[in-house]
Parts: C-alpha cells; structure tokens; sequence
C-alpha cells in the first residue's frame, strides 16, 4: 500500500514549525510544546475513518510478543489530541500473528495510505500533519528539554539550530565521524529516557511491596536511575557542543581530534577512579526524582 510522504526544504520547515508552535505569538517554552501540538491538530487531522500503516516499533513488539518489524493496517477511531495518540481498530495484519482488536497508538507511527474508505476526508492534510509530528519528535525534539527553564523560549532557543544541524547532516555538510557521533548520542539519550519512564513506572508499582522489601528495591532502583539521569546530563552536554556551528567547525578542521580526545578523556576518568556517596532514605517517587535532580546540578 502505497503511503503519503512529504521532502521539505530547510524554508519550509522552519516557517512551518514557527507557525504552529508560535502562531499564538507567546512565549513558547519546553513545557508547552506538547500543548501548542495538541491544538495543531485537533484543527487539522480528521478525527475518525481514515486508514494507515502502523509501522510497530521495537519496544512495542517485544511487548505484544511478535517479530519485529511488524507492519499491520489500521483504521483510525478516536484522537487524543492531548496525548498526541489515535485509537485504532487493526483491520490487516502480517503473517499469523495475533493483536488486540483496537489499541492505542503514538500518533507519528501512524503512514496514512493514499488508498482510502473515504474518499472525502483530507487525508493529505491528516498525513502532513503527521508527518510534521513525527518529524519534530524524531530530529528536533530532545530527551532533556522536558527539564528547561519555563522563562527560555523553545522556539528561539533550539528550532534553528537543531533544525540546521539535521540539515547540514543531510547535505553531508558535517563529516561522517562527527555526524555518527551526533546521532549516536542522541539515541542513547532516547533510550536512556525510555528506561527512565519504565524505571519510574516500576518504582510505582512496587508500592503494595512490604516496607524492608521495598526500601531494598527502591534503593537499587534508585541507584539506576541516579546514573541514568548522569548518564543523561553528559549527553546533553556534548550535543549543546555539536549543535553549535562554530565548535563543528572546530572539529571538522581537527578531524584527528574528535574521537581520540574522547576516548583519552574517558581513560583519563578511568584512571582517576572518583567515588560518591549517596545515602537516601525513602521517600515518594517525586520526591526521589526531584533530589536526584538537585544532585545532577551540583
């Protein structure tokens, strides 16, 4: 089935972006994003009867207990702009596997089809939008901006850069060793931030846990996500570096000193061998997420 698909030039984009996350002409800052989303496309998908592939991510697979990759198609239901998901009913599927009848799916991971039930529906509006989604999500949008400041406006801090940076990779304007590790990085970050939210879900439920028990677990569960969260903010750091154009810059001129240097620093923190020590004493899940915060900031 063939699926709608959208090549935009650098232009386009950004006045796209500004337009729907600052077309309400406020300050737009990280925790708003997901919201200034939401009303996007509450105005522009059509909210029942279109169709579309559903390409099941990784995770998503291990968790139905099928092959990945799985493509399956779908009819849409119900959209909860909110939480930027659509309600599906599973029409076709792949081989013999076996799904739920309806399931709730992240919006971006919706390709609606060329081939349509409905014929009046603007499903060329319903997959652009999409694909703007899952386009933002996929290359503009880190792990750690949930944490920025409320007073810094997203848009003016981040959309250009990050956009320009997804450019100038695309051009092959940035070498292949320094482009690697960008992508690299970032995906380790989205990994670490998918086990955050699993971390943190399973912390809440070992709540019925009895109390000797659950401090031994929330204790080792804590821990990992101490380093997760440090783990997190090293990333961070290196990416703010390679966003910025002049520091490649640096490092396309000095291509000799990209990786050695990375690899001399982190024998040099082996050798070093430093120690913290952290003593936690219980507490809510927020409470524990807000101290190992504080702690990263030090």
């Amino acid at each position: 089935m063939e699926v709608y698909t959208f090549d935009k030039s650098f232009q386009e984009r950004i006045n796209e972006f500004t337009e729907i996350l600052s077309g309400r002409e406020t300050i737009v800052p990280a925790s708003r994003i997901k919201s200034e989303w939401s009303y996007h496309i509450e105005l522009v998908i059509e909210p029942v009867g279109w169709q579309a592939l559903w390409k099941i991510p990784r995770l998503t697979c291990q968790d139905l207990q099928i092959h990945y990759p799985t493509v399956v198609v779908v009819s849409a239901e119900h959209i909860d702009c909110s939480e930027l998901t659509v309600f599906v009913k599973i029409i076709a599927v792949q081989d013999e596997i076996h799904l739920p009848e309806k399931y709730q799916v992240p919006l971006i991971e919706l390709y609606p089809t060329k081939s349509q039930n409905n014929s009046t529906l603007d499903v060329i509006g319903t997959a652009e939008c999409i694909e703007q989604l899952r386009f933002f999500y996929n290359h503009l949008w880190m792990p750690w901006d949930v944490d920025d400041d409320e007073n810094f406006d997203w848009v003016l801090l981040h959309l250009e850069t990050r956009l320009r940076l997804f450019f100038d990779i695309k051009r092959n304007n940035v070498n292949k060793e320094t482009a690697d590790i960008i992508r690299t990085l970032i995906k380790e970050a989205k990994d670490i931030s998918d086990k955050i939210s699993r971390l943190e879900a399973d912390i809440s439920d070992d709540d019925e846990e009895t109390e000797d028990t659950k401090f031994l677990v929330d204790e080792g569960k804590t821990c990992q996500l101490m380093k997760l969260h440090l783990r997190m903010q090293q990333i961070k750091a290196e990416v703010n570096v390679l966003e910025n154009p002049a520091m490649r810059d640096v490092l396309q001129r000095n291509p000799n000193s990209n990786t050695p240097n990375r690899q001399v620093k982190s024998k040099e923190n082996l050798d070093r061998k430093p120690e913290a020590f952290v003593v936690w004493q219980g507490g809510s899940l927020e409470d524990t997420i807000i101290n190992l915060k504080k702690l990263i900031n030090l």
